[in-house]
């Protein structure tokens, strides 16, 4: 019997039917994690996204179960799209155009990355939307500095980077000629412009961070989640826009490292007689202000937060004994008026109570970093999760 189809017809037919059905789930939940669509090919795959719009291929990229492969492939055709960020998902993810997460995540055997890189002759012609972080100066010999590589210190760099702000105080000296000063403060803001950056590495089971978790576990949805600490709003006298004036300055503090000093032993009383001995002591803390996006409504908790599937005994593993790493960037564009022009300061005080008899006095110094790159390790320091940070080119300061 004749039915007007003849075998080749079928079989095209049946492709098509499976690419559409591909394309509708793709399009629909943007997850890209259908075990169809992670078998094909490097060359099947990027030919599928390349027909997506771009709506759909942010929808995609926002998606937390994305994988690595896939992300790569998307965060190269919205590069070559000039997309710079996705808004999707109830997320913000910035696109970094001058290098891919996944290769941002490659690059811990590496001390120099580039993080952006020379535009082509097509790409000339078009506007720029490149989301790095750029230096205060605008004048054109300042703007360079923008590609220049980023070189990563470890734990020891940054604390020995802070220690050096605190001695150093970019006030005018009492014998020193206005154009000497303005020499030394030149040169010290300089030095903090040309691709600054630190690849800090945590234990995950931290007493360090016990205060705030970075990473945890959901049992019911098998998602380890990272979390930056709770927004700080500190009021810094900060330099913006040639002007000088007082600055909520937003950020989330992650402790590096911490020492505490017990100064002295005192006895307090109150009005009825009774007295209490009382032990002053002094906690110094050191670390990296990740800054975040800046808002005027409080009641917004605008922290970073990333999520992956792993099931209950690789997240197991990874709570008890794996590492965090984040890699991030100096951020020079909120120098500080007076004194040091980056090290962030926030000072508490802890009265004594008599359920709590202890005086403390508690000291906080940070650099202003931009989140590039955050992965997981397991025990055995494999990868497990990697990704690039969602608010790398945001404004972080309000009135």
């Amino acid at each position: 019997m004749a039915t007007g189809l003849n075998n080749i017809d079928i079989i095209g037919s049946v492709k098509k039917v499976g690419v559409c059905l591909i394309s509708v789930l793709l399009a629909s939940c943007g997850a890209i994690q259908s075990k169809n669509i992670e078998e094909m090919s490097d060359n099947d795959r990027l030919g599928l996204l390349s027909s997506k719009s771009d709506a759909e291929l942010c929808s995609a990229y926002n998606h937390p179960l994305l994988k690595a492969n896939t992300e790569q492939q998307i965060e190269k055709l919205l590069r070559d799209r000039q997309i710079g960020r996705c808004d999707a998902r109830s997320k913000v993810r910035i696109i970094p155009l001058g290098v891919t997460s996944t290769e941002l995540a490659s690059s811990v055997k590496k001390d120099v990355l580039e993080v952006s890189q020379a535009p082509s002759a097509s790409e000339k012609s078009k506007p720029s939307i490149a989301v790095q972080p750029s230096p205060v100066s605008t004048q054109p010999e300042k703007q360079k500095e923008q590609t220049a590589p980023v070189v990563f210190g470890d734990k020891n760099a940054l604390l020995a980077d802070i220690k050096a702000m605190q001695g150093e105080r970019l006030t005018k000296g009492d014998f020193e000629s206005k154009s000497e000063y303005e020499q030394r403060k030149q040169a010290y803001l300089d030095r903090f412009k040309k691709g600054k950056g630190y690849k800090i590495s945590l234990e995950i089971d931290n007493p360090q961070n016990k205060k705030e978790k970075l990473v945890y576990f959901d049992p019911d949805s098998e998602e380890v989640r990272i979390s930056l600490p709770s927004i700080s709003r500190d009021l810094v006298w900060v330099n913006s826009g040639g002007k000088d004036g007082l600055k909520w300055l937003h950020n989330s503090f992650v402790q590096v490292e911490s020492t505490d000093h017990k100064l002295k032993t005192y006895k307090a009383s109150n009005r009825l007689g009774a007295s209490i001995e009382v032990v002053e002591m002094a906690i110094t803390r050191y670390g990296i202000a990740v800054l975040s996006q800046a808002t005027k409504d409080y009641g917004k908790d605008l922290r970073q937060r990333f999520s992956t599937q792993l099931n209950r005994d690789a997240a197991k593993e990874i709570l008890e004994s794996g590492k965090i790493v984040m890699e991030v960037i100096f951020d020079p564009r909120y120098p500080l008026a007076k004194d040091n022009p980056f090290l962030i300061k926030n000072e508490d005080k802890t009265k004594p109570t008599f359920d709590r008899p202890l005086d403390v006095t508690d000291i906080r110094y940070a650099v202003p970093v931009r989140l590039l790159n955050i992965r997981l390790l397991n025990k055995a320091g494999k990868e497990v999760f990697a990704t690039s940070g969602r608010q790398i080119d945001v404004e972080s300061l309000t009135d």
